[in-house]
């Protein structure tokens, strides 16, 4: 089965699956369908997760930060967007992995108490798009041009006449 995830927290979703194999060839009784069927419900959730945090926050503030660089001629400014960046990818691939893999199924569920995941990609995508509006003001400027245009003075009378 081909896993499609976020990057950042696909592997959650692998170590997931890892945990219920391992406990399968310990003797339990786990079929294909019930690890297959697990891993096809843990890639929603955390899909959400992964985009809603890494792709919205983390990479927003790295390019930000890295833009605000540029803008100045700095030429350390692809380093600060990419070093974080690769950094956070590999620190979050072990470390969903490693605890994927140690809490099993019940990782979704423990995040998924009194709709604790919810809020917090809610959460998440609204500092993602307060970064990204504050980016847009930071960054962007548009000339505008204000002619004044002077119109004579009509009453409705004449112009019905």
């Amino acid at each position: 089965m081909c896993i499609r995830d976020s990057p950042y927290t696909g592997n959650a979703v692998i170590g997931v699956a890892l945990a219920l194999e391992e406990q399968r060839a310990q003797g339990k009784e786990i079929s294909d369908e019930a690890i297959a069927s697990t891993k096809t419900a843990l890639m929603g959730p955390l899909s959400g997760v992964g985009d809603s945090i890494f792709k919205a926050v983390f990479m927003t503030i790295f390019a930000a930060l890295a833009a605000g660089l540029a803008l100045e001629g700095n030429y350390l400014a692809p380093f600060v967007f990419i070093i974080p960046n690769v950094a956070l990818n590999l620190a979050s691939r072990w470390l969903f992995i490693k605890y994927g893999h140690k809490m099993g199924v019940s990782i979704v569920s423990k995040m998924n108490t009194g709709g604790l995941l919810d809020k917090f990609i809610s959460g998440a995508t609204i500092v993602g798009m307060m970064v990204t509006g504050a980016m847009t003001v930071g960054f962007v400027s548009v000339p505008l041009n204000v002619t004044s245009v002077s119109y004579t003075h009509l009453t409705l009378p004449t112009i019905l006449r």
